[in-house]
Parts: C-alpha cells; structure tokens; sequence
C-alpha cells in the first residue's frame, strides 16, 4: 500500500508539472494568433450574414437589410508577421531546477522538493525567516551529527537531541521537522538522501575520458569508500558498482550544498563572542583549519566557501534565495573571476580594496603563528583569488602551477 501510494503521488506530481508546463506555454504562444483570432471572427460573422443572401433564378443577390460591416472591417485588420524568439523564457522555477541541477547535480525530482519545501517556508514564514530556515536544514542533514557537536553551535543547526522525549537519529529528527512543511515521506526520504550523497560526493573527481586505468581506480575505490565504507571498488556487488557509478556521474566535482548551506547558517547566527566566527566555519576554516579539522581547499570547498559569502550578502535583508542564486551562478558563468571579486568585496563591506587588506592580513597573522602546512594552504587560496584564473570556476581547477586536492 506504501509503494502504491507513492507512486499515486509521484503520477499527481508529474501531471501537475505537465499542466504548469502547458500553461506556461499558452501564456507564451497566445500573442502569436491574436490576428488570426480576429480574422476568423469576422469570417464566422460574415458566413452567418451571407446564410442570409437571397438569390434569384437568374443568379442576382439580395442583401438588403443584412450587416455588412465584416467586410470592411476584414479589409482593416492587418496580419502581421511575429518573430518568434529563438529561445522562449523559461520560468523562474524550471530556472531554479536549472540551478540546482547545473551547480549543485541534483535531478529534476530532488530540486523540485528542493523548491517545494521551500516555497512551503515561505507561505509559512515569509522569505527572510525561510531563507535562514531552509538553509538551516539543508545542512543539519550533514552536520546535524552527534560528531559534529560543534558545527551545531556555530551554525545553528539542528541536532538528534530527540522527538518528544525520545531519542532518534538527525534524519528522524528532520522528517519529523519536514512533515510540517507538506512534504511526503517519500519526498523527505528523496531530499535526505540526495543531500548527503551530494555532500559525500562533491569533492570527488568524476570520470573524465582519457583517465588511465589507475586513475578510474583510484576514482571509483574514492567513492566506493563515500558509498559503502569499502575502499575497494572491485569487492562490491553489481548493483553497487552501478550505484557508485551513478552517484559520481551526478555528484562528483560539483559545489558542496551542505558546507555552502552550514556557513551560510554560520552567518545568519550569533557569533557567540567569538570574533570572525562565521569566517572560521567557512573560508578561513578551510585554509588554516578550524574546530578541529585540518586545513583543506579542494574545489567544492573553494567554490562553497565564496558562494556561501556572496549569496548571503545578496539575500541578508530578506531577497528570496531563488532569486538570489539564479542571478548570481547566471553572473559566475557570464564573468570570469566574479565569483572571487565579489567575495573580496563582500569581506570588505563593499570595499575591494579593504577586503584584499584584511584577506593578506589574516594571512600574515597565520604565517607567523600556524605550521607551513596552514600557511601553505593559505597562500594557495590567496594567489588563486589574486589572480583570478578563468579555470577557477572550473570542475577541476589549477590554483597557480599547482592542482589543490
């Protein structure tokens, strides 16, 4: 009954998007045949009219007495070729699905409960309130974990502290949450799913064509090792090779949701006297570490850590996170090197120059009191920003003469 039910669900939601789709589409192509429209029309009246012709033996009409007007009126309306447009403009959630896909590799049903639950946020709360709420559980699906107690201070974020007095698991706790905000069991268990595997996956290599043989093994052992906890992709069964396989077609080398979700989070919560706290949880953790965590600036970190910046600047004072996230990956792809000037920028309160300075400060400050390994992170991550290399932006990028693992 379960499996029945949600494939009713499914069915309904796919008929509802289809139903969107056409009347997205008549709204777009109705423009095309307002003149046409009006010709038929007069058509249709002069045919009633001319029903009405009496005609003699001799081949003579008579239309005294009938209206005539649709003649003339035929002659005035002029038919005018519409150029149609090449591409029709798409609507702003097949956009935000585009997103989402795009940066982030989640498929057309996951961005779609994406949008959903948020959308729910928003009736419920208004976009400021759901803008932090949304992204508050986005991360607490990958940082909601006992073992990382302290992320949840830092970020806010929601914890297995339990459900009415019982003690569960972060995605019990979540499903628990989630319900409240429509969604079906099916749908949550889709979301959580995705969200993990999205962050276990983002900062691995896909499968490029000309890989060696032990470059492919390597990937797929990485992998394996994300999926099953085994480091051996030749041990797996068959299905499970597929699964690795899928999952790092969809995830790997995309932009970490869940790091972007939880510093984005950090920001929006109280700094807990802690000076530059929400810095720590993002950029600056990831280059000379942080709570305990080693330095680190892989791509997926790179590209969260800034993102996270730059769109929250963007929705702080309440713009709604998909219109904040639509324009800005549209400003990523359109300008080489905007993702960086825009995060210099925005940690220096609107001011490049005061962003720079505080950015070779803080570097400074690490140099002279962090081991070589800290320091050497740090300086990979300010010549990157520094010159701002097209390749940036890239799944794979090459941060001076070197790749950053």
């Amino acid at each position: 009954l379960y499996n029945t039910k949600s494939q009713i669900e499914s069915g309904i939601q796919d008929l509802d998007d289809k139903i969107e789709k056409l009347e997205f589409f008549i709204s777009q192509v109705s423009q095309y045949f307002s003149d046409s429209l009006e010709v038929l029309s007069l058509a249709i009246q002069g045919a009633t009219q001319l029903s009405k012709v009496i005609t003699d033996s001799d081949g003579n009409y008579y239309a005294d007495g009938l209206d005539m007007s649709w003649v003339q009126k035929m002659k005035d309306v002029k038919i005018e070729n519409q150029k149609i447009e090449t591409s029709i403009p798409i609507s702003k959630k097949q956009k935000s699905i585009q997103t989402l896909q795009q940066q982030y590799g989640f498929s057309q049903t996951e961005s779609e409960i994406l949008l959903k639950l948020y959308a729910s946020m928003e009736k419920k709360y208004g976009t400021k309130k759901a803008n932090v709420e949304f992204f508050k559980i986005v991360a607490s699906y990958s940082y909601g974990d006992k073992s990382y107690g302290a992320w949840q201070i830092v970020a806010g974020l929601y914890s297995p502290n339990g459900v009415n007095g019982i003690i569960v698991g972060i995605n019990d706790k979540l499903k628990y949450i989630l319900k409240k905000y429509g969604l079906k069991d099916y749908e949550i268990d889709m979301i959580q799913k995705a969200i993990q595997n999205q962050h276990n996956f983002a900062r691995l290599e896909k499968i490029e064509e000309g890989d060696t043989n032990d470059e492919i093994k390597g990937k797929l052992n990485l992998a394996s090792e994300k999926a099953y906890g085994q480091g051996n992709y030749n041990k797996l069964d068959e299905k499970q090779k597929a699964r690795v396989r899928e999952l790092l077609f969809q995830f790997g080398g995309t932009i970490d949701y869940s790091h972007m979700a939880a510093t984005i989070s950090a920001h929006f919560t109280d700094n807990h006297g802690i000076e530059n706290e929400d810095d720590l949880a993002g950029w600056q953790g990831d280059v000379a570490g942080a709570m305990g965590i080693s330095p680190s600036l892989g791509n997926d970190d790179y590209r969260s850590d800034l993102d996270a910046v730059n769109i929250y600047h963007k929705m702080k004072n309440g713009d709604s996170v998909v219109d904040v996230t639509n324009s800005y990956y549209d400003s990523v792809e359109r300008t080489s090197g905007y993702r960086a000037y825009e995060f210099v920028q925005n940690i220096g309160e609107g001011d490049y120059t005061k962003g720079m300075k505080k950015l070779e400060e803080t570097y400074k400050l690490y140099v002279s009191s962090h081991s070589s390994e800290q320091s050497s992170t740090f300086e990979k991550f300010m010549n990157a920003i520094q010159h701002f290399q097209k390749d940036l932006d890239k799944p794979n990028p090459s941060i001076g003469e070197q790749n950053v693992k």
